[in-house]
């Protein structure tokens, strides 16, 4: 008994391991690279968190600048880059828990380019804020889910009945099961996950 509430809580820290992975992963990569040409024909509007960086890419005769107006008036407007690629990561005073709008546009020809529609909307939140839109659900079947849908119409092995009711069933030998051994390699795995899930969000970074 004790065994299997071992495994069962091993099963379930791996799952918590590995959903927290997929959504660092996912959340990292949600933004993509952004073509800014002229006609843009990108997103308008785009969710990201605090840390995230938004990359704009194009030929020529284009650049980058966040408007505070949150239109294409010049007025405090903030230089990001006029050379492709040009990236932007999010600062900490870029978000909030509700989510905070910058306003990216292309600057060329006094704005004739963010009037032309080169103009981009992103939702910055704050890294407490619990943004997890892009993370992927995950349903995991634990020992007693595998139970229950065997008996509503699953297949299980079933032993097989004894015919002869002159000769006694032999008996069952018992099997001790080593919880610690079982404990140690539940906390060796879970060690393995996560150095491999700081590895994953230091390359993400």
């Amino acid at each position: 008994m004790a065994s299997s509430s071992s495994r069962t809580l091993c099963s379930l820290l791996l799952t918590i391991v590995v959903v927290v992975a997929l959504q660092t992963a996912s959340v990292a990569a949600a933004i993509p690279t952004i073509d800014w040409l002229l006609p843009f024909e990108g997103p308008k509007t785009l969710d990201a968190n605090v840390g995230d960086t938004i990359d704009f890419e194009w030929g020529i005769g284009h650049n980058v600048y966040i408007h505070p107006t949150m239109d294409c008036n010049l007025d405090d407007r903030s230089y990001v880059g006029d050379e492709s690629p040009t990236e932007y990561t999010f600062k900490d005073t870029d978000g909030s828990a509700d989510g905070t709008k910058m306003f990216f546009s292309c600057d060329i020809g006094d704005g004739a380019h963010c009037k032309a529609g080169q103009q981009l909307v992103v939702t910055v939140y704050s890294s407490d804020s619990g943004n997890t839109d892009a993370a992927p659900a995950m349903t995991t079947e634990t020992d007693a889910d595998a139970g229950a849908g065997a008996g509503a119409g699953g297949t299980m092995n079933e032993a097989p009945m004894e015919t002869d009711v002159g000769t006694p069933p032999p008996a069952v030998p018992e099997v001790e099961v080593d919880v610690d051994s079982s404990s140690s390699n539940c906390n060796n795995n879970m060690m393995i996950l996560g150095m491999m899930i700081i590895s994953s969000m230091m390359m993400f970074r």
